[in-house]
């Protein structure tokens, strides 16, 4: 492991797209075949796994997923809008905090400039990680 806690989607070795979730991969795939991609980053799988640790969402997470193929389909759809609600509730500590702070102002200047971002100024005073694709153990 690189213990990287962002990649670059710029910049992305082969190396850093082994941490990545699915969705990084492809937007750096689609950014090598010369399709236009805005500047972005990602969290790595790793650093989000470790958010996910930290904050002790695992056990909810699994212990909701296990019920989920029992339940009709509107209950599922709760159930997982809750776990994306309680990741999005969960504190990010200082440490990604600065990193995606750097981060952002590095996509900020870019000269394309950024059609969307996650990162608000709002949602910068209370930092969360909405899930991409990154697996859990």
């Amino acid at each position: 492991m690189n213990n990287k806690i962002l990649i670059s989607l710029d910049t992305a070795s082969d190396t850093d797209l082994k941490e990545a979730g699915h969705k990084a991969k492809s937007i750096v795939l689609m950014k090598r075949m010369g399709l236009p991609v805005p500047p972005g980053f990602c969290v790595t799988c790793p650093a989000y796994s470790e958010f996910l640790e930290e904050n002790n969402l695992i056990p909810y997470i699994k212990t909701t997923l296990e019920k989920i193929s029992k339940e009709p389909r509107e209950e599922k759809a709760k159930l997982l809008s809750g776990i994306r609600q309680s990741i999005m509730n969960a504190p990010v500590t200082d440490v990604l905090f600065k990193e995606i702070e750097k981060k952002t102002e590095c996509v900020l200047d870019e000269p394309e400039g950024v059609r969307e971002i996650d990162v608000t100024a709002e949602r910068m005073k209370t930092p969360s990680l909405t899930p991409t694709g990154a697996g859990l153990n």
